[in-house]
């Protein structure tokens, strides 16, 4: 091991600008031939070219591990290997024309191959090199792309690799730090001041949470009383809540309250699953903790369900008051949907919706009286 270090170590402070040798020319070409297999097409026909491109690569990573003495090694230097696994992981762009499940996934478990080869940062050996620490936070932010895209695939059809580091303008042409303080600045502090990076955050962020809540709508026994038996169901709301607290701490460090009443809380109970809504919010609860807080601001919650209720019942008054005496009032129906599944979780919610059928009962009354 004393020797891998060493050889890591002359690896990185070596003078790039010497004479390449015969060893560096073939290792050089190497690297071009695997590079070349998983550049970007059009063509169908040659994604499967590209699978093979990228298991190419793979191997060529594999055999360049540091903890392989040196000599062994395909790729010796270790920021070569960097660099060749960065590119080989961002260059390789799949369409989704022909057989995307498959195609996808071969891909992403190959990338997630690729990643495991690369070297463990050594904050000594970053002092020594400026270069090796900003391509090692590349390689953090890899990680953290590696996680949106495994995670969007299980919502919609991801956006490449690509897409995501284009947006950290950082990390595209990071230039020198002016002082110790930008230096030691830590990277999610400076990416969450950049909007594109929020915006691109938000849509991804809204992208999931409508196809959760299409999913809810797709199954009807979501809202029926053996809701809470259905194990199936509690594991899609887990693993949604999993894949939120992902792009939450890994890749975007910020979810945007906004677009979680918006596209979660309120889509929920504008299209009446209300029991779906309630296990999102007791599973969202049960597993948080002090350092692992729930992305669900209760007050904001409460707040959303306080206005739904308000608009229905406010949309049945509103109606020819027939309909007010029509005990299959929609409106109606709907605020005591919600009230049974959400009303004891929030007292004022529950104060609000015997308070809103009172005023319904006295309409009621009233439009008797007149008849």
């Amino acid at each position: 091991n004393n020797n891998n270090n060493n050889n890591n170590h002359d690896d990185i402070t070596r003078n790039e600008t010497n004479t390449p040798n015969f060893r560096d020319i073939v290792e050089n070409s190497l690297i071009s031939y695997a590079l070349q297999r998983v550049q970007p097409t059009t063509n169908t026909k040659h994604q499967s070219s590209i699978i093979s491109g990228l298991s190419i690569c793979a191997t060529f990573a594999t055999s360049s591990r540091t903890n392989i003495s040196k000599p062994l090694r395909m790729i010796q230097n270790e920021i070569s290997l960097i660099r060749f696994i960065l590119t080989s992981v961002y260059d390789t762009d799949i369409h989704y024309d022909q057989n995307p499940n498959v195609i996808f996934d071969k891909c992403l478990e190959t990338m997630w191959e690729l990643y495991e080869c690369l070297p463990s940062r050594t904050k000594e050996r970053e002092l020594q090199n400026r270069e090796l620490k900003m391509l090692q936070d590349q390689v953090d932010r890899l990680e953290a792309h590696l996680i949106a895209t495994d995670v969007c695939s299980r919502y919609f059809v991801p956006p490449p690799l690509r897409a995501f580091r284009n947006v950290e303008v950082l990390l595209r042409g990071m230039e020198p730090a002016t002082t110790v303080n930008e230096e030691d600045e830590p990277i999610p502090n400076k990416l969450v001041k950049d909007k594109a990076f929020l915006t691109l955050g938000c849509d991804i962020l809204a992208r999931v949470c409508d196809a959760f809540c299409h999913r809810a709508v797709q199954d009807d026994h979501y809202d029926t009383a053996t809701n809470n038996d259905n194990e199936a169901w509690k594991h899609d709301v887990m693993d949604f809540i999993v894949d939120i607290n992902a792009l939450h701490q890994k890749v975007f460090f910020h979810l945007s309250p906004s677009v979680l009443e918006h596209h979660l809380v309120r889509n929920l109970l504008q299209r009446h699953k209300f029991m779906a809504f309630k296990d999102v919010i007791q599973i969202t609860s049960t597993q948080s903790s002090h350092e692992n807080p729930s992305f669900l601001d209760t007050a904001m919650v409460q707040s959303s369900i306080l206005k739904f209720l308000h608009e229905a019942f406010q949309n049945a008054l509103e109606e020819q008051t027939t309909n007010i005496d029509d005990p299959h009032n929609p409106h109606v129906i709907a605020a005591i949907a919600c009230h049974e599944a959400l009303g004891s979780s929030y007292p004022p919610v529950s104060h609000a919706f015997h308070t809103k059928m009172k005023l319904i009962d006295a309409v009621r009354l009233a439009r008797g009286v007149l008849q």
